[in-house]
């Protein structure tokens, strides 16, 4: 933390088993070190029972430690521009916890330097059918379900999920769930 605070790093990778904390407990005190760093978590951990935890913490991606080196420096990068970073089967399993409604706990919320943009504008700019729509998505289900489940058009649910990544500022469907899940909207029902 104390490096956080004195170098202001981009990026810090950073494993879950470390000295004195953990890598979970350590993200939200490195980024309020540094507000402008991205965490990417990178271990050898995939369970939800420690990913989970991480990203509520505040880390921006989490990678296992068999990431091919020219992906870990892609992840790197794309981290950097705000992208988060997930392996494919740590993706599968946050997307199965939160389809199992696993309560998402309170997370710490860091301020973002000014000068690095990160996603998240705030659910406040949602119409209340977009929170709908965003808490299905959190849940796992693809246009196809929400469509039917909310009896609207698949069209609109397009419409509904452009305007959701629009305003939060993300880039897909995974990084939505994750935000969902981080404010607190994945485990309502609508």
């Amino acid at each position: 933390m104390e490096q956080a605070r004195r170098l202001k790093p981009d990026i810090v990778l950073l494993d879950l088993v470390i000295p004195q904390l953990d890598g979970a407990a350590a993200t939200p005190k490195i980024i309020e070190a540094s507000p402008g760093t991205r965490v990417i978590i990178l271990t050898s951990f995939g369970e939800d029972s420690k990913v989970l935890p991480a990203i509520r913490a505040g880390a921006q991606g989490y990678l296992l430690k068999d990431i091919p080196p020219d992906d870990l420096v892609k992840a790197v990068r794309e981290a950097y521009r705000g992208k988060t970073q997930l392996n494919p089967d740590v993706a599968k399993t946050l997307m199965s916890a939160i389809a199992a409604g696993q309560k998402p706990a309170e997370p710490p919320k860091p301020e973002p330097a000014p000068e690095s943009p990160r996603p998240g504008a705030g659910a406040d700019a949602l119409t209340v059918r977009e929170i709908e729509v965003l808490r299905l998505i959190a849940k796992g289900l693809n246009n196809r379900e929400i469509a039917e489940r909310m009896v609207i058009s698949e069209k609109t649910v397009k419409t509904h999920v452009s305007n959701i990544l629009g305003k939060l500022r993300l880039e897909d469907r995974t990084q939505a769930a994750i935000y969902a899940l981080k404010n607190g909207l994945a485990a309502s029902e609508p």
